[in-house]
């Protein structure tokens, strides 16, 4: 049941992304952004705990992830463009 909801929780997000694509507003586009990576962490039973504060100006932010969960994590807590090197 679990791996249904978070198959629903994908599908429910590319469906609201392409959904804000007409309406061009930015700003709620990143917010639901967050918002959806805020729900599969709940999902996936992990806690969010942040020490320290978050930048308040442009910032380049490196992680030299050993999984994919930190993508979740730092997209649920600042308005964040991923990038890879390859």
């Amino acid at each position: 049941m679990k791996f249904v909801r978070i198959l629903l929780h994908m599908l429910r997000g590319l469906w609201t992304l392409k959904r804000l694509e007409k309406r061009n507003d930015l700003r709620l586009t990143r917010r639901k952004v967050q918002l959806w990576h805020r729900k599969a962490l709940h999902l996936f039973g992990l806690e969010r705990v942040l020490v320290g504060d978050i930048p308040k100006g442009p910032c380049l932010i490196v992680s030299n992830h050993l999984s994919w969960i930190d993508i979740l994590m730092i997209g649920s807590m600042m308005n964040v463009r991923f990038l890879s090197k390859a």
